[in-house]
């Protein structure tokens, strides 16, 4: 169990990590996934290349 057996926790900063052994496993399966499709970099490159702004024939007018 995350929480102990509980529902949820609201103790301060273990209500959004939980512990125990499945809190574990989570804990190492999202580090180990993080690292093999790289997103614990530091810094991502971001473009706009995809974006288009929209026409003004995509939407009706309301009034």
């Amino acid at each position: 169990d995350a929480h102990g057996g509980q529902v949820q926790d609201s103790r301060f900063k273990t209500r959004m990590k939980g512990e125990g052994k499945f809190a574990l496993l989570f804990s190492a399966q999202f580090k180990l996934l993080c690292r093999k499709f790289g997103l614990n970099q530091s810094r991502f490159h971001l473009s706009s290349e995809h974006f288009r702004r929209p026409g003004s024939s995509e939407q009706l007018s309301l009034f």
